[in-house]
């Protein structure tokens, strides 16, 4: 469930990113439509009673929901300053929640309901958090009226320093047995986005 939640992420951000680049929308609409991935898992969750399945708290996944659906909303109808205003706000959110899961996995699966997680989930949530980072990072550097260009590459950077502690710090996602050559080739793709983007 969380590695196809954060697939929805990378979803998210890549049509976040694919619409802006294309100049054919604003950038509040642009982030409104990235919202949608997001609903739908919200929406799927439910339905399916994978959080209870999971032992997630419900409550937590109609928060989601209701949240998500609040600011695509927003962000579909709000005038343009107002509708930067609610991406920043919407990115910060997203920066604490990923910093959060990023380096207290434990401690953000319990601020969502889980009682407790196994080495493999922690890692999952984990990246989880590297993800959210990056999507946030995406909409706070468009935000902020930096290029979508420059924005991707700085996007790029928390999943850099995520396979940077994976590869080198505390490994963990190595001794679970993960694949060092394919996390190495990610690792280079993502540098390189970052050296092409932002230089």
């Amino acid at each position: 469930w969380l590695t196809e939640t954060q697939g929805l992420l990378t979803l998210s951000a890549a049509l976040l990113s694919f619409l802006t680049i294309s100049g054919k929308t604003s950038i509040t609409h642009a982030c409104g439509w990235a919202t949608v991935p997001s609903i739908v898992g919200n929406v799927k969750t439910l339905l399916n009673n994978t959080h209870k399945k999971l032992g997630l708290a419900a409550a937590g996944q109609y928060f989601a929901l209701l949240l998500n659906c609040a600011v695509c909303y927003a962000l579909f109808t709000a005038d343009a300053a107002t509708g930067i205003k609610i991406l920043k706000g919407w990115a910060a959110w997203g920066f604490l929640n990923g910093i959060l899961f990023m380096l207290s996995p434990g401690s953000a699966g319990k601020a969502w309901g889980a009682q407790s997680l196994t080495e493999m989930e922690a890692v999952i949530t984990s990246g989880f958090g590297a993800h959210m980072l990056c999507y946030s990072s995406l909409g706070m550097a468009l935000a902020l009226g930096h290029s979508p260009a420059k924005a991707v590459g700085y996007a790029q950077i928390p999943h850099a320093l995520f396979l940077v502690d994976q590869l080198l710090l505390r490994k963990t996602a190595l001794k679970l047995g993960a694949n060092a050559a394919a996390t190495c080739v990610f690792f280079a793709v993502t540098l390189a986005a970052i050296a092409g983007t932002l230089a």
